[in-house]
């Protein structure tokens, strides 16, 4: 982190890994665990799980995993957790489903000339 104190935008997905992190977060604080305990559920220092949930470190797929054993998760559970604060977050206006920048190409016109 710069020391100026504002965080780096690391990646496009920032504002979506950041509802992740707090929902990691979340689920750590409503099982009544300190960062020192996960952490050493995870065999991880608790700076570990500070920067992480902070932001300032990114969790591999394979740490996500052990992170979500390690509050005691069901990982299909917590994924439709995800997957639901990603989709109240991104919910377009106009109540299309598909969110922006992820519209489908256009299709080719059907009104082609005979050759």
């Amino acid at each position: 982190m710069p020391r100026s104190g504002r965080r780096v935008e690391k990646s496009s997905f920032a504002p979506q890994y950041l509802v992740f992190l707090a929902l990691l977060k979340r689920e750590r604080e409503e099982r009544g665990l300190s960062q020192r305990e996960l952490g050493r559920r995870l065999g991880r220092h608790h700076n570990f799980v500070s920067s992480c949930e902070m932001g300032d470190r990114t969790l591999n797929f394979v740490e996500v995993r052990a992170w979500i054993l390690g509050l005691g998760l069901d990982w299909v559970e917590f994924t439709r957790k995800v997957d639901q604060a990603l989709a109240a977050q991104s919910a377009p206006p106009n109540g299309s489903s598909i969110p922006p920048g992820n519209t489908p190409p256009e299709t080719a016109s059907t009104d082609k000339a005979d050759s």
